[in-house]
């Protein structure tokens, strides 16, 4: 992401020249012009798009353009292109075909600037969390009550067995089909583990902790319950709000937007078992002389 934010402090690319960005003002950026409504309607001119359905492939033109220079597959996004327009494939095509053109005006260095290519290598990610995110985002937009347990050293079988079994691969559309109104498993715990719902429906204990303050629901305080006798990371969307928290180690993050939730679950699952126990450790002395001194 350094690399990223590096690049962009360097570039500021504009559609077509324009007068008032020709003084000073611009100085620290590297500014090129080139004309990427033309560009994109050139390239998807064999398609017979209408004029305002061509136009809308400049998007795929600047991302193709961005996978060259940063060095990236473009082969996710032609698949992801001809799932989302199935039924009407000559738009798959057309978009494919400014995404393409995109990434080729970069290779070929037809900008005219000492543009260079980086690489940038995927962030590692545990299998599943994307579309768990994107599933928790989607419930939170709804204001769909929610509570998702991701397992992971800590094997979670005996809250499992309190459920009933899916075994079916996460997905945003599932986790709102089990967490809409008038689903028999509404109210309980689905429980994960990698890229598989392993059970839904589940019923986790409450946390008997009488520090917590008294607006926190049962989700908030069964995902506390769960994050104080195991190491998951739980996942709790409030049905009020909206509001998406974390809870994890007995300690509950609140109203995560979805970056920040995406970032806390990656911090969670890139904890060492060593560092854990040692945070553990210390967080149990630090009780112990709290106590004494009390």
């Amino acid at each position: 992401m350094q690399l990223f934010a590096d690049c962009l402090e360097r570039l500021w690319v504009t559609v077509e020249p324009e007068p008032e960005l020709e003084d000073s003002s611009l100085a620290k950026w590297q500014v090129v012009h080139f004309n990427i409504s033309q560009l994109t309607l050139d390239a998807v001119k064999p398609f017979g798009l209408g004029n305002k359905e061509a136009l809308r492939c400049k998007n795929m033109w600047t991302l193709g353009l961005a996978l060259w220079m940063f060095d990236r597959d473009r082969q996710p996004i032609v698949d992801w292109l001809k799932q989302k327009f199935a039924k009407a494939p000559e738009l798959a095509e057309a978009n494919i075909a400014a995404l393409n053109a995109g990434h080729a005006y970069g290779e070929t260095v037809e900008m005219g600037a000492p543009f260079k290519q980086h690489h940038i290598s995927a962030a590692p990610a545990e299998p599943g969390l994307y579309r768990t995110v994107t599933g928790a985002e989607a419930l939170a937009l709804n204001r769909q009550g929610a509570l998702i347990v991701l397992e992971r050293n800590v094997g979670l079988r005996n809250f499992v067995d309190t459920g009933t079994r899916i075994d079916a691969k996460v997905s945003a559309a599932l986790l709102e089909t089990f967490f809409s109104p008038g689903s028999p498993l509404h109210d309980g715990a689905v429980i994960v583990r990698e890229d598989s719902v392993l059970a839904a429906g589940c019923i986790l204990p409450l946390s008997a902790n009488p520090r917590l303050s008294g607006v926190l629901g049962t989700r908030h305080r069964a995902a506390l319950g769960l994050a104080e006798e195991t190491d998951a990371a739980v996942i709790v969307v409030s049905e009020q709000t909206g509001a998406i928290s974390v809870a994890h180690r007995g300690a509950l993050k609140e109203r995560l937007d979805e970056g920040a939730l995406r970032a806390e679950l990656i911090r969670i699952f890139r904890i060492r078992p060593k560092d854990e126990a040692e945070e553990i450790a210390a967080a149990g002395v630090t009780a112990e002389k709290a106590a004494d001194a009390g």
